[in-house]
């Protein structure tokens, strides 16, 4: 018995001793940035000696040398000895082991934890733990953290050269309960450029609702990923004390598409030298970098000198770019848009599914931008588009493709809603949250013209427009003033599915800014068959090929002062007075602001033309004559091509006759599908009965064309429930006047279907 009491009093003593073991002063300096805790990073007792924390347990344990020296290797590095979420080499600022004592010390200083005290976490860190990765030791390697919510790049490193088959890399930027990709590949074939499998080897992985520090294990594998690797462009800052304090926003803009590549904002610039990363560029492609300071301090851009602002250009960029930006005086007024973004949250019924949304100006009509998800991977996600100004008015249209046919289709088919955003202020964010409310959001496509070796007519004024080959109805148009290289991409949106469009385009040769008919100006004509693809790609590579294709120019009515019809409907049409052929027409359901315009094309040079237009001042959706609803009319000669009218409100009111057809509904149970039924009676004098067949609620276009194709008088442009409808034509045009006896074809479009048929009028 007293043999088995002294042994337990030596056992006592001896772990007391340990315990209690003094602090070993030479010992700091054999760890990383030992000397930031000192003798903390082992004991629990801040001045060293006595008990030892689980880093210094660990250490005790299995990393003591014979002569009582730490071991500093990548098997202590890789331990998360207080089980905090952070590996002990990286809260010591050296992840991979690579330091030796007497060498300067790693990392950064202020990042530096205690690796023995759990309290001491950061909260925003993700290391990823490699193990196995020997097929790759000596090749190049990168890996980026990207969040699934904004799929926006949080942080990106880059070895040389992994360094043996075991190794780690911390990820700053991680928030509680968000969800992140982590992309990463190494440069199999040795080229120094990312390429898709299995030219490299690359890899994806997901981590969902992390809770704060984290690690993530990754063992070698072969099942390798195509992560379309983006590059980066920093920009290195020096010289801007004048601005420290003050907000700089920075993006970079694709010069071939024109379109924003990424972007970001500093809330405040904290010293007169920095840098910015900006991830998201391609290899060999061209960018603008365009940034401000605001100097004024309103949190908004405003044209210099009010702010500062600045643009490089960084050509045909080889991967990884740095840029150098000294501050100077050589200001550039960069047009500073800002960005729109939508805030998704229960989506749970459309996780998987396609996801597209777009924004629509309602000053102006056009569309800014649109954004497509390929797949809906978490149920609260966000979408952004750049593009809006302050003090503006738009109209947020999205949907999910609940079918999964890669198409819109109208509610129920498909889920869709509209949102609004009005007087922006800045960047705007719009809230949604998931129900049933859908509503039609007549979605149409993109096309995308991918132009290639246009030399010839660099410098020259550039347009395109999209043109409906059934009806000749243009459905949208792009103008640059300056080809400025050989290479560039336009974009038109307005095209709908199963439809044949042509696609005319042509180059100012002569430089008179006007469209002259080949060889003068070089004109070319595509056409396109959207079928079940919704957008569509189109290549033009520059030939001797041209067309002429009979330019038509575009007319703008820009309204001022409109406060006393605010909420009220607003038509427009345009009328050539030299046929009284009706143009076009334009309806907006509500006025939202006092100054907006509208654009409709159709102009011929030197061509003469009413523009009519009212307001629906009583508000029961027809026109009725002044002073009932207020109308106006402005005649002008369209001498230059394209043709401005500015109209500031007045009460100078003139009845338009502007015409209204509104469909009738019938009674009758829902049609099992679409039809358009032949009119009656047919031949027919004065009028005739045309009836269609809804199966569901159809924004419905229905009008009637001459056999040239022109429009001769819309007779529904309207929401309809599904149902059985008619519209009666009583032979007059669109400006009231009969027309003569021949051979006429009504056509119905909406985006379920569109179908055509002829009639005859006998006098």
């Amino acid at each position: 018995m007293r043999s088995i009491v002294s042994f337990s009093m030596i056992l006592m003593f001896v772990l007391l001793i340990q315990n209690e073991s003094p602090a070993r002063d030479f010992r700091p300096n054999q760890i990383p940035n030992g000397e930031v805790n000192d003798c903390a990073n082992c004991h629990v007792n801040q001045q060293g000696g006595g008990l030892r924390n689980d880093f210094g347990a660990a250490v005790e344990e299995s990393f003591l040398d014979g002569s009582g020296n730490v071991i500093w290797n990548y098997a202590l590095a890789a331990l998360d000895s207080d089980g905090d979420g952070l590996p002990n080499g990286v809260e010591l600022q050296d992840p991979n082991a690579l330091w030796s004592a007497g060498n300067p010390a790693p990392g950064l200083l202020d990042r530096v934890r205690s690796p023995g005290s759990a309290l001491s976490n950061t909260g925003d860190v993700l290391t990823v733990q490699f193990s196995g990765m020997t097929p790759h030791i000596g090749q190049r390697f990168e890996i980026r953290l990207v969040d699934k919510g904004s799929r926006q790049e949080i942080d990106r490193d880059e070895l040389a050269s992994i360094p043996a088959a075991e190794f780690q890399i911390p990820l700053v930027g991680i928030e509680p309960g968000h969800s992140y990709w982590v992309d990463f590949y190494s440069d199999h074939n040795g080229n120094g450029e990312y390429d898709k499998p299995a030219n490299d080897h690359a890899w994806r992985l997901s981590v969902d609702a992390v809770s704060g520090d984290t690690i993530v294990p990754f063992v070698h594998n072969t099942n390798f990923t195509d992560i379309e690797w983006p590059y980066a462009i920093s920009v290195h800052f020096t010289g801007m004390t004048p601005h420290v304090g003050q907000q700089l926003g920075i993006r970079v803009v694709d010069q071939k598409t024109r379109r924003e590549v990424v972007r970001k904002v500093l809330e405040a610039i904290e010293t007169a030298e920095f840098t910015v990363d900006l991830p998201g560029v391609q290899r060999n492609d061209s960018y603008w970098i365009e940034f401000y300071a605001d100097l004024s301090k309103n949190g908004l851009y405003d044209a210099p000198p009010v702010d500062h602002a600045w643009r490089l250009e960084a050509e045909k960029i080889e991967g990884d770019t740095q840029l150098d930006f000294a501050h100077g005086t050589n200001f550039v007024d960069i047009n500073w848009k800002y960005q729109l973004t939508l805030e998704l949250s229960g989506m749970n019924p459309h996780l998987g599914q396609m996801f597209e949304m777009r924004v629509i100006d309602l000053l102006t009509g056009n569309e800014v931008g649109r954004e497509k998800l390929t797949s809906i991977d978490l149920t609260d996600f966000e979408v952004s588009v750049a593009g809006i100004d302050t003090a503006g008015y738009y109209q947020v249209d999205f949907y999910s493709d609940h079918n999964g046919n890669g198409l819109y289709n109208a509610p129920p088919t498909d889920h869709a809603w509209r949102l609004r955003a009005d007087d922006t202020k800045g960047d705007a964010v719009v809230s949604f949250v998931h129900n049933t409310g859908f509503t039609d959001i007549s979605w149409t496509y993109e096309l995308t013209l991918e132009i290639s070796d246009l030399t010839p007519h660099v410098g020259q004024l550039f347009e395109m427009r999209v043109i409906e080959q059934g009806s000749g109805r243009e459905v949208g148009r792009v103008r640059l003033d300056n080809v400025y290289d050989n290479e560039f991409t336009v974009f038109a949106q307005g095209m709908k599915a199963g439809t044949d469009y042509h696609v005319d385009f042509y180059a100012d040769h002569n430089g008179n800014r006007v469209y002259d008919a080949p060889p003068v100006d070089h004109a070319w004509r595509l056409s396109v068959a959207t079928g079940d693809d919704g957008d569509k790609e189109v290549s033009f590579q520059h030939n001797t090929n041209f067309t002429d294709i009979v330019w038509e120019y575009l007319f703008t009515l820009d309204l001022q002062g409109m406060n006393p019809h605010l909420g009220q409907k607003f038509e427009l049409r345009l009328v050539d007075t030299g046929n009284v052929n009706e143009l076009g027409t334009i309806k907006i359901d509500e006025i939202v602001a006092p100054a907006f315009s509208r654009s409709i094309p159709g102009l011929k040079l030197n061509g003469s033309y009413n523009a009519d237009f009212y307001a629906d001042h009583n508000g029961n959706g027809t026109y009725d004559a002044p002073p009932t609803d207020h109308a106006w009319r402005e005649s002008f000669t369209a001498t230059n091509g394209n043709e401005i009218i500015l109209f500031t409100h007045n009460t100078n009111f003139i009845d338009i006759n502007f015409p209204t057809a509104i469909a009738q509904s019938l009674a009758g149970g829902t049609p099992e599908s679409f039809d358009l039924q032949q009119n009656y009676p047919n031949p027919f004098n004065p009028s005739t009965t045309i009836r269609f067949s809804l199966a569901a609620r159809s924004t419905v276009n229905l009008a009637v064309y001459n056999n040239l194709g022109q429009i001769i008088r819309v007779l529904a442009d309207q929401s309809l429930p599904a149902g059985q409808h008619e519209v009666v034509w009583d032979g007059l045009d669109s400006a009231g006047r009969a027309v003569s006896s021949g051979l006429y074809f009504y056509r119905i479009e909406s985006e379920q279907f569109r179908q055509t048929r002829r009639m005859l009028l006998i006098r």
